[in-house]
């Protein structure tokens, strides 16, 4: 009474590093039945991702055989590709690192192949901000990939200021010190708002950088 044969397994296992064996739950009405007694299995091992064929065969009072495909799929690892800092200017980078994470049984990297590539939106003398990273390239016969970007984050570019006109001769005018600087890149130019600006003759006065106007580029310490 083949029809009366009830057989529950997992049709999809996951890798995990080891041999791994189809537990079966079979039965005859409400009867379970046992293995080795009832019933013979085969290719319920495997071990790696991949498609497989599981056999069960009568014993005893029962006949006949039925074939069940099953899946062990494969592992998930995690690639995130490590955040890197460089200063406006910079060249784009070519050491960008990733961090794996998910492996099973105390696997590592020594068992997936490929190197990974990597993309950037950035390109030299791009203004100061943060800038996609990505990466493919891994693969492997027991783990998928899936990527999660990092961030290339581009600072100020210090630069150095230079004080002149230090010393004024009295002219009736509000008059104050010049500033520039050193450090510049690019062509780029960068104004300095400098305030304490002075008419009448006196002794020392302090003259100071408020800000300055190219957001790429920061005071030097």
């Amino acid at each position: 009474n083949d029809e009366k044969i009830y057989i529950y397994y997992k049709n999809t296992l996951t890798y995990n590093g080891q041999e791994q064996s189809q537990k079966l739950n079979v039965y005859y009405d409400d009867v379970e039945l046992t293995e080795g007694v009832h019933y013979t299995l085969s290719g319920n091992d495997a071990t790696y991702a991949g498609d497989y064929t599981l056999t069960i065969k009568g014993e005893g009072s029962f006949s006949g055989e039925r074939n069940f495909n099953y899946t062990i799929a494969k592992a998930s690892l995690i690639v995130t590709v490590n955040d890197k800092e460089i200063v406006y200017g910079d060249v784009l980078p070519n050491d960008y690192t990733v961090t794996i994470t998910g492996f099973v049984n105390n696997e590592n990297e020594s068992i997936i192949s490929g190197e990974p590539t990597f993309e950037c939106n950035y390109e030299q003398f791009n203004d100061v901000g943060t800038y996609n990273i990505q990466a493919h390239g891994y693969y492997s016969d027991n783990y998928s990939f899936t990527y999660v970007d990092g961030n290339l984050r581009v600072t100020p570019k210090p630069i150095t200021l230079e004080w002149e006109n230090t010393v004024l001769t009295y002219n009736g005018q509000i008059q104050q010190p010049t500033a520039s600087f050193t450090g510049l890149v690019n062509g780029d130019t960068c104004d300095v708002v400098v305030s304490g600006a002075q008419t009448n003759v006196g002794g020392n006065y302090l003259a100071m950088v408020n800000g300055l106007t190219n957001p790429n580029y920061k005071l030097a310490t």
